[in-house]
């Protein structure tokens, strides 16, 4: 069992007064599922330096955050209402990064049944209230947490599959997939037929394998199916929708700009016995020119996250949050840099959600809606991503030229998740006169040590 104890040093600049605080962790299940799960059988193939040393880079950075957090195995991602004071990887800290740390290489070291981490905070970093820390993984809070260091993304390639024979019939499920159910091994997909909406569930071994398996289930027919026609869609053009899901429902909603105004076409469709209802709304003042794209594959420029869509405003390339039903109920999230839409070719997600963030192709967003600038992320070209626990798939259809598409099929661990949950019994409050010293010692993973 790993065992881990946190020892903070804040050192006055001043006076040389050192402020020490120790205490210890407990462990979350996160490390057990990234080393024991095999999503797809992808890790068969995967980049094995992303693993490997697991202590370097599964649990090679630290996380500080304003507030205590909940002590539960099950916790994957801190949530985002509890502020990130600082973090830091395995590399020096960006200088223009008030968050990021540095990892001190020469007092980070084996001992002799596990490893000593070091990491060294000056004064202009992680200030503020320090309550509760965590273990993660080396790429820490990169980009998760608006870091603009160029070309850097918050996920972890860990496996690409690529397929050549596949029908783009067959592949369409995944061009179109929105829902995957890691639990009961299922694919969701939804496409367009002239004036019909199709939902289609397949078999999607996301965990759990036949005997047989062997790319067989990319044949399979669907579980379930089932349609819906357009009967108020009036003018509404739908290849400019999106689909969303909740626990009871699927949602399909169009923009169209009306003057100053914009109207939504939404269907809502019952998952259990596919009855639906058609509906009107009209967000005054709010200009949504697209909430998506249906052609050869189904691009997102919207989320809906809890009750509330997310989407890019047209005129102001701000983001508009508004209550799915309650068109009243309507704001628009403020920033002071004008956000990158990504209305073109090049990407077929331009808002999803990896953790317990949104992020598009400049941007995050938090769980208090408040929206931190990121450099442009270059990963996000495949499909909606489909999360589970730490890892995401993306699907990916590419083609160049006048060549046959190529099909991808692609592996993501999510960088910032809770390993280890350290709860300081005394908060440190780091200030702009201090510099802190990190010193998270990691102990019973060597194999020849008892367990007891």
């Amino acid at each position: 069992m790993l065992k881990g104890k946190t020892v903070i040093e804040l050192t006055n600049q001043q006076t040389k007064e050192v402020e020490k605080i120790e205490d210890t962790n407990m462990v979350t299940d996160v490390l057990e599922q990234i080393l024991t799960l095999n999503p797809c059988g992808m890790l068969c193939n995967s980049k094995k330096k992303e693993f490997f040393p697991i202590i370097n880079k599964l649990l090679g950075g630290i996380l500080l955050y304003e507030n205590r957090i909940d002590e539960d195995k099950n916790l994957v991602f801190v949530p985002t209402t509890n502020n990130c004071t600082g973090y830091a990887g395995q590399t020096a800290g960006d200088l223009e990064n008030v968050l990021q740390g540095s990892l001190n290489k020469q007092e980070s070291k084996e001992t002799g049944n596990g490893y000593k981490f070091v990491w060294d905070f000056s004064t202009s970093k992680a200030n503020g209230k320090i309550s509760s820390l965590c273990l993660t993984n080396a790429k820490a809070g990169e980009v998760y947490y608006g870091t603009k260091k160029k070309r850097t993304e918050s996920m972890v390639l860990l496996s690409s599959e690529e397929y050549s024979s596949i029908p783009d019939e067959i592949w369409a499920k995944y061009n179109y997939s929105f829902e995957g159910d890691f639990v009961n091994n299922t694919l969701t997909s939804c496409w367009i037929e002239n004036k019909t909406l199709v939902f289609k569930k397949f078999r999607e071994p996301f965990l759990k394998y036949k005997f047989s398996d062997n790319f067989d289930f990319f044949l399979e027919k669907p579980l379930k199916e089932f349609s819906v026609i357009f009967k108020k869609i009036g003018s509404f053009d739908p290849k400019t929708g999106c689909v969303y899901y909740d626990e009871k429902n699927y949602y399909f909603l169009i923009s169209k700009v009306s003057g100053q105004n914009t109207n939504i076409y939404k269907m809502t469709i019952n998952k259990e016995d596919a009855s639906y209802e058609e509906t009107i709304l009209t967000l005054e003042n709010i200009k949504l020119s697209k909430l998506g794209e249906y052609y050869d594959n189904h691009k997102t420029h919207s989320l809906l996250r809890g009750e509330y869509v997310y989407a890019y405003d047209s005129d102001t390339a701000k983001i508009v949050k508004f209550n799915i039903n309650n068109p009243v109920d309507v704001s628009i999230l403020e920033s002071d840099f004008r956000l990158y839409q990504g209305y073109d070719s090049s990407y077929n997600c331009t808002l999803y959600q990896v953790g317990n963030m949104i992020g598009g192709l400049n941007f995050v967003i938090d769980e208090n809606d408040k929206v931190y600038k990121t450099a442009e992320k270059y990963f996000l070209f495949g499909s909606k991503p489909i999360s589970y626990g730490p890892f995401v798939i993306l699907y990916q259809k590419v083609k160049r030229g006048y060549s046959d598409p190529q099909y991808y099929r692609h592996l993501y661990l999510v960088s910032p998740y809770a390993a280890t949950i350290n709860n300081l019994s005394k908060e440190v409050e780091k200030t702009a006169d201090k510099t802190m010293k990190i010193i998270y010692t990691i102990s019973g993973g060597n194999e020849n040590e008892s367990n007891s």
